[in-house]
């Protein structure tokens, strides 16, 4: 059984109240993701603020509406719960005439991995990102890219340290 509801993750009153809908439907919020982006092309020194603030409000802040929402469920649950936020490489490679967009995806890399920790020692919940993988070479072209993805480049399962306090694997 699947809820569609058409909204922009930018709008953080919709997101909430999705969360609301999906929690009062099912009895519970288990697994959240985010898989919305907004991408265009344009050289960088002619990118206008509003260019560059519409991208940041979808990629990033929509991570941070979804991903508070969908964790405040989880929290007030107390089972703990999972967050997946798709991301890309151009966050650690850059892609030329596409600076907006590594950086939305920069910011979503670094807030997943905090969530990772925070959210597991506090609620039980982990954060994880998924990104798409592609030749390094193609970064910035319109070359082919690969169909493969990473689904835990950087380690976000978390386990427990000495003292028992989750941690990266990695």
């Amino acid at each position: 059984e699947a809820l569609i509801i058409q909204g922009s993750t930018a709008d953080e009153a919709h997101i909430d109240d999705l969360a609301d809908q999906v929690s009062d439907r099912w009895g519970s919020l288990d697994i959240w993701v985010n898989n919305a982006a907004r991408i265009f092309v344009k050289p960088f020194i002619e990118m206008t603020t509003e260019e560059w603030r519409r991208v940041l409000r979808v990629n990033l802040d929509g991570v941070f509406f979804t991903f508070r929402a969908a964790a405040r469920h989880m929290a007030a649950r107390g089972k703990g719960g999972s967050l997946v936020a798709m991301a890309s490489t151009a966050a650690i490679e850059g892609a030329a005439r596409s600076s907006h967009y590594g950086a939305s995806k920069g910011g979503v890399t670094a807030m997943v991995r905090a969530l990772a920790v925070e959210l597991a020692r506090e609620h039980g919940a982990q954060a994880r990102r998924a990104r798409r993988l592609y030749d390094s070479a193609d970064s910035g072209s319109d070359g082919d890219r690969s169909d493969s993805w990473d689904d835990d480049a950087d380690g976000f399962d978390l386990g427990q340290d000495a003292n028992g306090a989750a941690t990266p694997d990695h």
